[in-house]
């Protein structure tokens, strides 16, 4: 479903490199986890699917089609993208906002209501409740639900996604988590995602690609990375949710107390 064959991404004149090298194929139905420090290249790997960003060198590939023979804006709309920040447009209601994909396609009204009714039901939000709100009516996880909603809205088979729960509490998170996980499965949605978070990549991926200064140190499925990681920083990377479950449970046993 999508290939990433030696992609390279400087800036620059070729002074700073970005991403370096990086190849790996993603199949249908499957979801891939891109994890890493802050600058490691995850980011704009992802965004070079979808010429967000240019490639500089390489080859990508997305259901049998170079990405490079496809208009920007057609290529865009076929992909669904879900970021952290959500974007959805302030002035427009839900409804409005989960529609603008559909009446670029062409849609009629009627078929882009009906929709918009499923994708809301779908995503855990009642539709004759929340279809004629505007955002600032919405809280931070209902505003998120509203945000993959969109990106299904013109029914995608693939998805890119950018750090999409990282601005949820918790508690919160857990649950748009929960209700991704059995979207992604029902739709058999292939999915890339990017992520600081080690746990919400064990949770979520099929397989996980760590990556550092560009390049991708590792990859594979999260059991074996977990058995033998072959390389030291994916290691410390895949320690950390471990690091943090002893921790928290170091505090609770001393009655919430600094350690």
């Amino acid at each position: 479903m999508i290939s990433v064959r030696g992609v390279s991404k400087s800036y620059n004149d070729g002074l700073t490199w970005a991403v370096k090298d990086v190849s790996f194929d993603v199949t249908a139905g499957e979801v891939l986890a891109l994890v890493g420090e802050s600058g490691c290249g995850k980011t704009s790997t992802l965004k070079m699917i979808n010429r967000l960003v240019e490639l500089t060198s390489g080859a990508i590939a997305v259901g049998d089609r170079d990405i490079m023979s496809i208009p920007p804006v057609v290529l865009r709309r076929s992909i669904g993208y879900v970021i952290q920040e959500i974007g959805l447009f302030p002035h427009l209601t839900v409804e409005e906002n989960i529609g603008v994909v559909p009446e670029l396609l062409g849609w009629s009204v009627n078929r882009t209501k009906e929709r918009v009714d499923e994708l809301l039901n779908l995503v855990g939000l009642d539709a004759r409740e929340y279809r004629k709100r505007r955002p600032e009516e919405l809280s931070g996880g209902q505003q998120q639900r509203v945000g993959l909603a969109r990106a299904l809205a013109g029914g995608p088979k693939t998805m890119l996604m950018d750090e999409p729960f990282g601005a949820l509490d918790p508690i919160t998170r857990a649950g748009v988590v929960e209700e991704f996980r059995k979207i992604q499965h029902d739709l058999s949605l292939t999915v890339i995602f990017v992520t600081h978070d080690m746990a919400e990549a064990l949770i979520l991926a099929d397989r996980i690609a760590v990556m550092k200064d560009g390049s991708i140190m590792a990859i594979d499925t999260p059991s074996e990375l977990l058995s033998n990681p072959g390389d030291p920083y994916a290691e410390e990377l895949l320690s950390m949710p471990q690091r943090q479950a002893k921790i928290i449970t170091e505090i609770a046993k001393s009655g919430g107390e600094p350690l």
